[in-house]
Parts: structure tokens; C-alpha cells; sequence
């Protein structure tokens, strides 16, 4: 494609333009009003949609089926000079770029990627906004096709408005990738805010144009470009420009003989890959005098005989041709002087040259390589780097020993990136610098709000149409991630991605606790979307119930935790506060864990004292350090303030917050009059597959939460059983999950100007009774049940609060009307083969806070059936009305 060929597209519209871009062009489409207009409007669309389209273009413009990539694999070889090999690597790695996990990498740098959309509880416990500086024009070089679209991407997923000036050397790539993005961006999300567009450099009306207009010009070139551009800026106009460096390797003597080979075929690569002719290539590699030299010489020559059969160059220009020939007829005279010594590639036009020398020689590229022997790495610092101190980029270093002070010695000379043999050329590691600075964040402003409330600036505040847009983006990104599952890739085999609406979202099939169980994580990985390391594994269900494992990565359980702390300071915990994290610990379980790190988010004074000990020790703790706060489960609250209250010692609670399960009225009471207590109120509702669920503001009643619409989404059935989506789980997803209770959606706007959803929490319904200790699970009466040959299989349990202690009743049908048996001796044998097999009801009666065990037998089919299932509701859990 050349210039006539070239069509100028702005904002999602092909221009007819023939040639150059016009004043006039310029002029309205670079115009104030409408980057100012369209920044506004860029600002709005969610995050996650942006980067889910960025991925779907690149691989689409990858796909080796595709238009696109045949079209740059035919013509992008004449166009750059490299082998039609070098094309096809360059389109490999190109998809790798713009995965959303490493489109959030770069974004790392900015914090949470979230605070793009909305205020976010991110860096030292602070609230964090991040805007688009506005308006970006991209001035690149055509030395590696990929910057061009690599400089954009970096404006885009920073939200800014782009302008890609392309190089007169490449017109295709950026054209066929504008093509492609909007094959892929129907919904014109992208498009309408980015332009591509050419000048030459001599157009002098429409540089002093843009360098008026726009809030940031990124220009990567060389130092006349870079020069021109700083001149006759306006003072509203931010340059940030990388301009031409130079990178080399240092090969260290202390090195076994594996180690000389393997740093050899990692720098031929440095050499090889893009005919060095990025700032990141390797044109000089030093090494300290020793006998490794020459085995490190011919391994690298060796290298480059293999990489040019695999990576054949192409015809070179004769203007480099002339500048090789020349380079390598000047070495051989110095080597027919014994100055030097020269190899010329057999199976490829490299060329390999050895000196003592201590100097940074400039190469004439297209794997010009100068091996230059030091008798110590210090020795370099007594040659010319000194002088090329601007132009420092990257060192690939090979060393056994005192890494760190040669590092540390090369930074003095001006050295921002160093890495290992092999990844010079190479990014490993999207959410690295670049020369030394994070691009996104030179394209971002963070917001001060200096002393407004932080608990009235994030999501909750949100307009429900913006949270709503934000929510199925986050969706939409999960369900992408899930299908990696074999789980999920099956389970969702009919789903049309990506959803339109929330709406669509109701008719994703639901996860039951059998899917969970049955794929846990102690099982295999069926429901786990990439390599586990990095990750914990936490159980959900009790010891005698049916186990079910899940894991969270690092982040997501930190970005838990933060979420915990977020409810914490809603609730009323504050920094000065001194707070006892009363949970248990161990088995697997979360929350110690997530409650001690969701306290550090209030800024409070923690005691991490547990509930592992007994109530006389932990006493002891309380006396001793008088805390303000405590946080725990309401039956390990109770059996504290039953001992307190036993040994008549005067210990006073300000504030008390629960978790687990509902506290009653009455045992507030009790807790209020023995402890003191202003405040009882919960924490949090929350489930360990899902992580934090629901908070509680100062204006919530009884059980009454308002939706972490930042972390989940809530839904509720028909019957009004609760559907839980945890939308930032991507390692062990968990979508659309019902989670055993029941829900009440709450209408009326809350006190608190809040705009997330409300809700009041009833009962559970499915097949555990959770209890303070240890949990009765359906599965164990049935086990006792079963042995008994006057029953049926049909029973119903009915748990309820009695002042500050539970009641628990068994309901169960005998198998015949007019069986003949006698009814109490029955009942006693029932329940004593229930105590003895059921833990909670037995061992952990009294810690469980049970109160009585009641035991009705009734005749057949006297429990009542639900509906049209005829289904008995197993548990009916009255502790919450």
C-alpha cells in the first residue's frame, strides 16, 4: 500500500482524501470542540468492554484463515524487509499483546484498572479516579511495525482520544488493524474515537496545528523528530518522546560451560529478531576475559547459522548492503593485523566481530554483532558509555555472582532495563516500564479529592444506567475467561457470547452446589481457567457435609479482602477503633483471613485473637488490652458474654458485628445487657465460592444488605432464592450460583443515598442447618434415618430462635399410618442415634447454643408439599424473621 492507496479514517469514517491529510481536514476534525466533545463521551464506556474488543481484533487480524493476516503475510515482507518468517513470528506474538489479562498488566501501573470507570478503594487504603489526559497524537516509526499499533493501544485502554499519525514506511499494518477493529466493534465502542491519518514531515501548517490542539503528543523516532516536535509547542501540549538508544549484552566469567551455551542461543535471538533494528536490540555484547570466550563465540556463531535456516532475512537495501560490506572489509584488514576477528554467516548474512575493546560500537544492524572482550564488566565504564548516557536502553546480563552491584553500576550510566539473554527483543512482561516510565500513566490524571467523605465517592454512588453498563462488561469478561474451563465450556455450550443485555444474562444456565462439588478443585481442574500457582484453596461446607474446594488467585482474594474492608468502614469501624477479629481459624476456612485484612482497610488497631481458644483465655485478652469493637459469629459472641456473665467480671463492648448467620432479637438483647453494647449490627453476608456478598450501612435494619454490586451480582428466582455471580473470580469462576438462601428485594431508595441494590436476607434453603461450631447436614439424617425401619425417608427440620438459643424440631413421617410401635420409646431412640451421629447436636450441643431437641413423628404425608414439584422443603430456617 502506498500513499494514493492509503485512505485517512476518522473517528469510524473513511475520508476522501487523495494523499496528505489537508489543512482544512485538519482543522475541523483536530478542532477543540470536537476532541473535547468526544473525550467526554469515551470517558463513559466501561473498561472491560474496551479491552474485550481489543482482543477479539487481534485475533481476528492474527487468524491465519483470515483476510488480514494473509494480506500482512503477502505484503508486509516487502514492505519492512523482513523474511516472510519474521512476519508470521511478529502476528504470533501480536495476539499475546492484547489479551485482556495483559491489556490490565499495563494498566497496573494506574492502580486498579477499575478506577477508569469509578472511585475505587485502591493505593494505601485511599480512594482512586483515574481519567484520560483528553487528546493523544501518536507519532511512530516505522523500524517495528507492531509501535505503531502498540503506542495506540497504550491511548485507547487509557481512554483517550487517538490520533495515529503512521509512517510514510508502513501504511498497511495500521490500515488492515483500523479494518479489523471495526469489522469487530459493531457497536462502534472504539471507533468513533480514533483516527488514523498521514502528513509528511515538511507540512509545516498542519504540525503547528496539532501541536495546538492536542493534550499529549507520544512520538517515537529519531532525534530530528523528536527535536521538530518540542519546537513550537503550546503550553498546553505534554511531548513525551523515546527517541533512538542502544542496548547491548554483558557476558560474565564466572560461568559453568551449560550456562556460556545457553546465553549464547539467548543473545543470537536478541541479534536475529527484527534485524536489530528496535532500541531493545542487541549490537554489542561485552564479555569478561576468561576460557569461556571461545566457546561462547562459537556457540553464538552456531546460533545464528540455526536461527538464519529458521528466519531467513530478506533482500537488503543497498544502501545496507554497502554499509555491511564495507564494515566487514575494514574487520578483516584489522584481522589480517591479528586486531580482530571476523566470521561472515554461511547460512545467513550475519557477522560476528571480535575485539578487546571496552567501547560501544554502532552497528550497521541486520545481525552486525561486535563481541567485545573486557578483561572486567568496570572496564566498560572507562569507555565511550559515558557519552551515550541518553541513549542507554537495555542490558542483557548473564551473571553468577553480585548481580545487584552491576546492576546498580549500570543504572549510574543511564541503563533502565535489564533481563537475561533472549529477552531483549522480546517483552515478557506487559506491566514493565518503557525507558523508564509507565506510558499509561503519562496518559492518565489521578483525581484529588483531597477531605470529601471517601464512603460517598465509588460504584454505590453510581447512576443504576452507568453500574448496569459497567456490570455486563465485567460479565461479558467473565464468561470469555470461563469457557477456558472445561467445565464451563461445556455448561455453556448453547450461550451466545457476547450478551447484549442484562437480560440475556437470565437465561444462562444456573450452577448448582452439585456442579461445584462434583468439579472441586480436590477433584481436578474442570472448572479452573488457567495455571494454579499463585492461589489459595478454600473449603466450602463442613466436616461431615459434602466438601466442595475453590480457589482464588492472589489478587482476587486481596481484591476480597479489600472488599470486606469497604463494608467494614460502611458499618460504622473506624480508625479509631480497637477491634477484636474474634473468627476461627483454619480447616481451610476464609474468614480470619478476610477479615483481618479487611480491618487493616479501616485503619484500625486489629487484635487477631480468634475464636480457637476458650472463652476464659480470650477474656484474659480483653481485660488486658479493652477493646472497643469485637467481630465474630453470633454463638461464639453468645457463649463469650454466657462467660462473662458467669464470673461476674465487668468487661464492655461498644460495638459488636456478626457474620456467618442472623443474631436474634432476643440475644442482642442479652449481648447488649451484659456487654454493653451501642451497636450490634452484622458485618457482612458473604459465601466462600462467591467471597463478599452483601454490607450493611447505619440505615439497614434486622438483615437487611446492600448488593457489593464491585464484586458480585445478585439475582433472585422466582421463589426468591438467591443467584450469585462473583464477577472478578476468573481463576476458579463462579456464575450465576445458587447459594441456598433466600431473598427480599427492598424498593424504597435507601436512607444513605445509595444507589446499590437492597436487600433483606430470609432463610437458607438447601441442605445444611449452619450452626456456630458445626453444621447439620441433610445427608447425616438420612444417614441415621435410614436405620430406622419405622420411618420413612421423608423429614422436614425446623430450627428457630429461643431467647439467646436455638430450638431444633425433626418432623418425620412413619412408613404407615397404623404402624404399631411405641411412640416414645421411638422418639428417644431417634434421638439419641441423632446425638451420637450428628456432631452438632451432640459433641457441639452446647456450643451450638441449642436449647431442646424435639422430636415429631408424624403419619404419611402429613408434611406439606411444595407446589406442583410435591417436593418436601427440607429446612425451614425461622432464626432470621
Amino acid at each position: 500500500m502506498n500513499l494514493k492507496e492509503f485512505k485517512h479514517i476518522f473517528y469510524g469514517e473513511k475520508m476522501n482524501i487523495n494523499g496528505e491529510l489537508t489543512k482544512e481536514k485538519a482543522t475541523k476534525y483536530f478542532s477543540k470542540e470536537i476532541l473535547c466533545e468526544k473525550s467526554k463521551d469515551f470517558r463513559k464506556i466501561p473498561i472491560d468492554k474496551i479491552l474485550l474488543i481489543l482482543e477479539k481484533t487481534a485475533n481476528k487480524i492474527s487468524n491465519k484463515n483470515d483476510y488480514y493476516y494473509k494480506k500482512i503475510i503477502k505484503n508486509m515482507p516487502a514492505i519492512t524487509n523482513y523474511s516472510k518468517e519474521m512476519i508470521e513470528l511478529a502476528m504470533d506474538l501480536f495476539p499475546q499483546m492484547l489479551t485482556v489479562d495483559n491489556l490490565k498488566k499495563r494498566l497496573k501501573s494506574i492502580g486498579n484498572y477499575n478506577s477508569l470507570d469509578y472511585f475505587i478503594n485502591d493505593k494505601y487504603n485511599k480512594m482512586d479516579r483515574s481519567v484520560p489526559i483528553g487528546s493523544v497524537l501518536h507519532i511512530t516509526a516505522g523500524n517495528i511495525f507492531l509501535g505503531s499499533i502498540d503506542s495506540l493501544i497504550t491511548g485507547i485502554i487509557t481512554k483517550n482520544i487517538n490520533i495515529l499519525k503512521v509512517s510514510s514506511q508502513d501504511f498497511l499494518f495500521p490500515s488492515l488493524f483500523y479494518e479489523a477493529l471495526m469489522e469487530i466493534d459493531k457497536d462502534r465502542i472504539i471507533i468513533p474515537y480514533i483516527a488514523i491519518t498521514y502528513w509528511s514531515r515538511k507540512n509545516i501548517e498542519i504540525e503547528k496545528t496539532v501541536k495546538n490542539q492536542f493534550d499529549a503528543v507520544l512520538i517515537f523516532g529519531g532525534e530530528e523528530a523528536v527535536v521538530n516536535y518540542k519546537n513550537g509547542l503550546s503550553a498546553k501540549t505534554e511531548i513525551y518522546s523515546f527517541g533512538p538508544k542502544i542496548s547491548f549484552g554483558l557476558v560474565c566469567k564466572d560461568l559453568e560451560r551449560d550456562e556460556i551455551k545457553n546465553s549464547a542461543k539467548g543473545f543470537a535471538k536478541d541479534i536475529v529478531y527484527w534485524e536489530q533494528r528496535a532500541c531493545t536490540s542487541c549490537q554489542n555484547i561485552f564479555i569478561e576475559d576468561s576460557s569461556n570466550v571461545k566457546l561462547f563465540i562459537d556457540s553464538l556463531y552456531n546460533e545464528l547459522e540455526n536461527l538464519a535456516l529458521k528466519f531467513p532475512q530478506n533482500q537488503l537495501e543497498l544502501d545496507s548492503k554497502v554499509e555491511i560490506r564495507k564494515e566487514r572489509e575494514i574487520e578483516k584488514w584489522r584481522q589480517f593485523n591479528g586486531k580482530c576477528q571476523l566470521l561472515e554467516g554461511r547460512c545467513g548474512f550475519h557477522t560476528v566481530i571480535v575485539n578487546k575493546s571496552n567501547k560501544i560500537i554502532s552497528s550497521p544492524l541486520n545481525r552486525t554483532i561486535y563481541i567485545n572482550i573486557v578483561h572486567s564488566y568496570k572496564d566498560i565504564f572507562k569507555g565511550n558509555i559515558e557519552k551515550l548516557k541518553y541513549y542507554m536502553s537495555t542490558v542483557g546480563i548473564v551473571c553468577k555472582e553480585n548481580l545487584q552491584d552491576k546492576v546498580e553500576k549500570f543504572i549510574d550510566y543511564g541503563v533502565l532495563r535489564f533481563c537475561r539473554p533472549g529477552s531483549m527483543s522480546v517483552n515478557n512482561d506487559e506491566s514493565a516500564p518503557h525507558d523508564g516510565v509507565y506510558l499509561c500513566n503519562l496518559l492518565v490524571r489521578h483525581i484529588n479529592k483531597e477531605d470529601l467523605k471517601e464512603s460517598e465517592l465509588a460504584l454505590d454512588f453510581a447512576s443504576n444506567i452507568k453500574k448496569d453498563d459497567i456490570i455486563l462488561s465485567k460479565l461479558n469478561l467473565l464468561l470469555k475467561e470461563a469457557i477456558k474451563a472445561p467445565f464451563y465450556k461445556e455448561f455453556y455450550k448453547k450461550v451466545k457470547l457476547p450478551l447484549k443485555s442484562l437480560e440475556e444474562f437470565k437465561d444462562i444456565p444456573i450452577l448448582e452446589k452439585k456442579h461445584i462439588f462434583n468439579n472441586s478443585v480436590d477433584k481436578g481442574n474442570q472448572m479452573i481457567t488457567r495455571k494454579n500457582n499463585n492461589s489459595y484453596v478454600f473449603s466450602a461446607g463442613g466436616t461431615t457435609g459434602k466438601m466442595k474446594y475453590v480457589e482464588y488467585s492472589y489478587d482476587e482474594f486481596k481484591e476480597s479482602q479489600k472488599v470486606f474492608g469497604k463494608g467494614f468502614k460502611a458499618v460504622g469501624i473506624t480508625k479509631e477503633d480497637t477491634v477484636v477479629n474474634y473468627m476461627k481459624v483454619g480447616a481451610f476456612w476464609t474468614a480470619f483471613l478476610a477479615v483481618n485484612k479487611g480491618l487493616e482497610e479501616t485503619g484500625c488497631k486489629i487484635l487477631p485473637i480468634t475464636a480457637n481458644q476458650s472463652e476464659r483465655e480470650t477474656i484474659e485478652y480483653l481485660k488486658k488490652f479493652k477493646p472497643n469493637v469485637i467481630v465474630g459469629l453470633p454463638g461464639n459472641i453468645i457463649l463469650l458474654a454466657q462467660e462473662i456473665e458467669k464470673i461476674h467480671v465487668n468487661i464492655k463492648i461498644e460495638k459488636i458485628y456478626y457474620g456467618g448467620e442472623h443474631m436474634s432479637m432476643k440475644a442482642k438483647e442479652y449481648i447488649k445487657n451484659i456487654l454493653g453494647a451501642k451497636i450490634i449490627s452484622s458485618f457482612s453476608y458473604a459465601a466462600v465460592e462467591i467471597g463478599p456478598i452483601g454490607f450493611q450501612c447505619p440505615h439497614c435494619k434486622g438483615s437487611e444488605h446492600h448488593v457489593l454490586e464491585d464484586w458480585c451480582y445478585l439475582e433472585s428466582d422466582k421463589n426468591g432464592e438467591a443467584i450469585v455471580t462473583s464477577l472478578n473470580k476468573t481463576l476458579n469462576p463462579i456464575i450465576r450460583y445458587r447459594i441456598g438462601d433466600k431473598i427480599k428485594w427492598i424498593e424504597e431508595p435507601c436512607s444513605c443515598g445509595r444507589t446499590s441494590k437492597k436487600f433483606k436476607l430470609l432463610s437458607r434453603t438447601d441442605d445444611v442447618i449452619r450452626l456456630n461450631v458445626s453444621d447439620i447436614y441433610l445427608n447425616d439424617v438420612q444417614g441415621v434415618l435410614k436405620n430406622v425401619k419405622e420411618v420413612s425417608p421423608f423429614f422436614q427440620i425446623i430450627i428457630k430462635n429461643v431467647d439467646k438459643m436455638r430450638d431444633i424440631i425433626f418432623k418425620i413421617e412413619t412408613k404407615s399410618k397404623n404402624a404399631n410401635y411405641n411412640k416414645e420409646m421411638l422418639i428417644n431412640k431417634i434421638k439419641l442415634l441423632l446425638k451420637t451421629n450428628i456432631r452438632s447436636i451432640g459433641k457441639d450441643y452446647r456450643n451450638n447454643l441449642i436449647n431442646n431437641i424435639n422430636i415429631e413423628l408424624l403419619p404419611p404425608y402429613a408434611i406439606e408439599r411444595v407446589g406442583r414439584t410435591g417436593k418436601i422443603r427440607k429446612i425451614i430456617d425461622r432464626r432470621i424473621y
